[in-house]
């Protein structure tokens, strides 16, 4: 009996040591926090604007554990929703292509930017004309993109937004107020950017 526990035990651990897509692979402890710039960071804008959100990456690269120069780019994404505010219902609503497209750089499914890996500057530009008067709000999901430099260099990508002022009371009364704030304030400070405007 105790050799068929034994056996059961040795096959669950091979089993899970086996589905883990991540053995074998070093881990990543880099992280490179970039801000990305807006054409314009006033609280509102008239309808017909188009917003552009750029994210470039420089020629010297700050890490959390070293700095490098950048001599080529292999990849540089990161994700980011871009949302409408419900103010009857309080929701977001979630934009989608082709109310926001890309002059530089190329997407992955909706919401994963990715810059471009010919020519320097490395970047990605996103460009997002509403169609409708209102208030908006742009969220970097939670979760570090990928950077790979120089051929074999990785380092975890964290995205905020160089705007001083993030606008955030535009919105927050509709998503829970200080509680809201209070997050989203939190979500800046990590370094995953949250930013409002208004559509006049």
């Amino acid at each position: 009996m105790k050799i068929i526990y034994l056996f059961a035990l040795t096959w669950l651990i091979l089993f899970f040591c086996s589905c883990n897509p991540n053995a074998g692979k070093e881990l990543v402890n880099d992280n490179v926090q970039l801000n990305a710039s807006f054409s314009n960071t006033n609280l509102s804008f008239p309808l017909g604007d188009t917003l552009r959100i750029s994210l470039k990456l420089p020629d010297t690269l700050k890490g959390s554990l070293r700095t490098q120069t950048v001599q080529s780019l292999q990849r540089g994404f990161y994700a980011m929703y871009i949302n409408k505010v419900d103010t009857i219902n309080r929701r977001a609503i979630l934009i989608q292509p082709p109310l926001y497209w890309l002059t530089k750089g190329t997407k992955e499914g909706n919401f994963s930017f990715v810059m471009n890996t010919d020519t320097k500057p490395y970047e990605v530009i996103i460009n997002f004309k509403p169609q409708e008067k209102g208030l908006y709000y742009l969220e970097v999901i939670a979760q570090p993109g990928v950077l790979k430099i120089n051929g074999n260099s990785e380092s975890n990508l964290i995205v905020n937004f160089s705007a001083i002022d993030k606008h955030l009371t535009l919105v927050s009364n509709y998503f829970g107020g200080q509680v809201w704030i209070d997050e989203a304030n939190q979500r800046n400070i990590n370094g995953f950017g949250v930013y409002a405007f208004r559509v006049n």
